[in-house]
């Protein structure tokens, strides 16, 4: 027997533990649940990661410092889903591109992450997607020229709020890979992730940050596509049906309006030419602020936007419409999809191709007619064309208008 069995059981211990420290980290590092080292995606083992969407906000801004990308994509979820950096019309001058967008991201977060991204240099296009929901809000009194956001917020990007640079940028990536390494949780999202391989509906988002969307299949598969519809739609009638107001305190400029302006400054100042797009809705999206009574200030808020992105020599398309893409009823069939939309308010990549082709497509790629590019000078017949077209699709699919008139009350009064 050992001359010290108590001392002996200690070291074993600890090596055991030391050892089952490494196997978890060996195999968290390989697997790589959240995509937060980049390493290589092999078929059958890591290539979809279901666990990524849950850790995008810190691996997102860590992996663009790796693709070192010239074309960023941000807004929320909807450009994520629907603009596919591997799309081919991208230009070659516009390569890589790297989608930065994210899950419930607003203005403020996007103007930060653009900070951290643009911090290298490499950056020369941005495309932001823009949502009329991101600019309606409680009516509150403020000071819209006072810039105060924190000091240290979101430490885990390169640059603070206020432009000064992050000393301990490192540290926190440093930190943050260790306890993906070393977590319990990641442990079991890496064994997760392996088991999730052989379902061809499972979750994912790619390593140019695309999200394909595969989280609505198996509902579709299932209980049908317009079950993704009836809930949305019911969720945008209840926030549509809020008092809400475009311009805070009496003047024509708001909050959101001002974090954009600040998007629109600080990517001039970097020489990043940028482009706003307004993010295309379905038809019941867009009847849903017609019955609101909230169309008017919709358009107001496209004669705004056409007027900053003038000041600031950035281009603006709007992608709202009543096209092929946005009028088609969701299907009734259990496993049937729309072309163009998720359900709503989230749109395919089949439809993001049609809006890359319109904004920035060569020669060799078809364009669609989808889209209107804004400018000063045509704003009031664009508004004009769009409103006629929302007469007609409530003249000509007068059921569905009148589902969405019924859905909408119960949450007006």
């Amino acid at each position: 027997m050992p001359k010290n069995p108590q001392r002996s059981y200690i070291r074993w211990l600890i090596g055991f533990t030391f050892l089952i420290l490494g196997v978890c980290a060996s195999w968290n590092w390989f697997v790589d649940p959240y995509d937060m080292f980049g390493n290589t995606r092999i078929k059958g083992i890591n290539q979809a990661k279901p666990a990524a969407e849950s850790r995008e906000r810190i691996s997102k801004p860590y992996r663009i410092l790796d693709v070192q990308p010239r074309t960023l994509i941000l807004g929320n979820s909807r450009p994520e889903l629907g603009l596919d950096p591997s799309y081919q019309c991208w230009p070659e001058a516009m390569k890589p591109v790297y989608n930065m967008a994210m899950l419930g991201t607003g203005l403020y977060e996007n103007y930060r992450n653009l900070q951290h991204a643009a911090h290298q240099g490499q950056i020369k296009h941005l495309f932001l997607g823009l949502d009329f929901l991101f600019f309606v809000q409680q009516n509150e009194s403020i000071d819209l020229i006072q810039w105060n956001p924190p000091k240290r917020d979101l430490e885990h990007l390169q640059i603070f709020a206020h432009g000064n640079i992050n000393q301990h940028f490192e540290w926190h990536r440093l930190s943050n890979g260790l306890k993906t390494l070393f977590s319990l949780q990641a442990t079991i999202d890496s064994i997760s992730t392996v088991l999730a391989q052989g379902d061809p509906n499972a979750p994912t988002i790619n390593p140019d940050g695309h999200n394909p969307g595969r989280q609505f299949l198996s509902g579709i598969a299932t209980e049908g596509q317009q079950v993704f519809f009836t809930q949305k739609n019911r969720e945008v009638a209840e926030l549509l049906a809020q008092q809400r107001v475009l311009f805070q305190d009496g003047q024509r400029w708001s909050k959101p309006l001002e974090t954009l302006r600040r998007i629109l400054v600080l990517a001039t100042s970097h020489n990043i030419q940028v482009t706003l797009f307004i993010n295309p809705r379905h038809a019941d999206f867009l009847n849903l602020i017609a019955l609101s009574g909230k169309w008017n200030m919709k358009e107001e808020w496209k004669r705004v936007l056409t007027e900053l992105a003038a000041e600031h020599q950035a281009e603006i398309w709007d992608f709202h419409d009543f096209d092929e893409f946005s009028v088609p009823s969701a299907p009734s069939e259990v496993g049937k999809v729309l072309v163009g939309f998720w359900e709503p308010g989230h749109y395919r990549s089949e439809l993001g191709n049609a809006m890359i082709n319109r904004m920035v497509g060569g020669e060799d790629c078809e364009i669609l007619k989808v889209g209107t590019r804004l400018q000063s000078a045509g704003i009031e017949a664009h508004l004009e064309k769009l409103q006629q077209r929302q007469y007609k699709y409530v003249r000509m699919h007068n059921a569905e208008f009148t589902s969405l008139k019924s859905l909408y009350a119960r949450f007006a009064q």
